[in-house]
């Protein structure tokens, strides 16, 4: 949920050091073979997992990595976040050694999944139908769901003067007072902008871009973008903003922090990571179990613990005490009033859409 956190251009980031991913997939980065004889042996030393990093990675560290290495013995080495296009590198140069696993965004993984670059899971091991509609396919499935939810400063938006909707979000700087900030990329930014231009939650996809770039024109002149997770809780505190997309993660620890922010989740975007394994790798068996031990609804449920992003399937979600729950995008009554990003659509129309939103914001 880049930042070093809590997420480029194609997949807006909770992490810091994400990068693009849909805008690179189809021109892979070139990445050294790196020669790792382990890599062949019937259990490993260790599994090379690339993440997001930063409490993103401590919070998959006590859930799912150290669970991996108390029952396997074979230690996890994360290393940095991944996307379509290094995946692709990985198995168009067999660089195995650049990473056994990939925990990467959902529309990243479905550009993977799209370019058949990722194992099929074994569903054996795991039982799909615990997941949520739309979070498991044959090659991937989400390892946590975030929020992307409007937030606003209490002391601006007082009370009943408080935002309501995407709606709100996108009025004319005549209707509303204080300016506005929102991610630097296309994905997320454009699902909330048609979002912002009426389009109903059940009609979002597939996306009307039209609308969505209609939505960013009326407020054009009031915007602050951002491009890190971190990036966004300073305009939101620093008053450079007084509205603001941000991860339900982000705005709630500011909440916590006694900030004077406040979000909603009426008709946030949800998204989130998923496990992939890249295709060839001669690593997947030891990869299949630890993609056991990260679909286990127990170790989901744990990762909440840690932080308000919410499991991908039933179990998990049965297992996350009430109060807890309600501060997650896949507790019930959250569930009831946001929609889940298309990733098939993504992964299909990523690169259309990104050039209609290069040319708006270049324009």
């Amino acid at each position: 949920m880049k930042q070093s956190d809590l997420r480029g251009q194609f997949r807006p980031t909770r992490r810091d050091i994400i990068k693009g991913g849909l805008g690179l997939a189809a021109g892979a980065l070139a990445l050294p073979v790196l020669s790792m004889p382990a890599l062949a042996q019937s259990k490993p030393e260790r599994l090379f997992v690339a993440d997001g990093g930063s409490i993103l990675r401590d919070a998959y560290t006590k859930a799912y990595y150290e669970p991996f290495e108390k029952e396997t013995g074979i230690k996890i080495v994360p290393q940095a976040y991944m996307g379509a296009a290094e995946v692709k590198a990985i198995v168009d140069n067999k660089a195995w050694g650049q990473a056994d696993v990939v925990l990467t965004a959902t529309a990243d993984a479905s550009v993977i999944e799209h370019q058949n670059l990722a194992e099929k899971l074994d569903y054996g091991m795991i039982d799909r139908a615990d997941f949520f509609d739309s979070m498991a396919t044959d090659a991937w499935f989400m390892t946590l769901v975030a929020g992307s939810c409007l937030a606003w400063n209490t002391e601006v938006y007082p009370g009943e003067k408080a935002p309501k909707s995407w709606a709100d979000f996108f009025k004319k700087a005549s209707s509303i007072k204080g300016r506005r900030t929102l991610q630097k990329a296309a994905t997320l930014t454009m699902d909330i902008a048609a979002l912002g231009d009426g389009v109903p939650k059940d009609k979002l996809y597939p996306l009307d871009l039209d609308r969505a770039i209609a939505s960013l024109d009326r407020i054009r002149d009031d915007l602050v973008w951002w491009t890190s997770g971190s990036q966004s809780q300073q305009n939101m505190v620093s008053g450079e903003a007084d509205m603001g997309f941000l991860w339900n993660g982000r705005a709630q620890q500011l909440k916590d922090q006694g900030k004077p922010i406040d979000f909603t989740f009426q008709d946030a975007v949800l998204d989130g990571d998923a496990f992939i394994i890249p295709k060839g790798h001669p690593n997947k068996k030891w990869a299949q179990k630890l993609a056991d031990i990260v679909a286990q609804g127990k170790n989901q449920a744990k990762l909440t613990e840690s932080l308000p992003y919410g499991p991908a399937n039933k179990s998990g979600v049965a297992l996350v005490a009430p109060e807890r729950l309600a501060k997650t995008p896949t507790g019930p009554e959250n569930r009831k009033i946001t929609v889940l990003q298309d990733f098939n659509w993504w992964a299909q129309n990523g690169e259309k859409a990104m050039k209609r939103f290069t040319e708006w914001t270049n324009g």
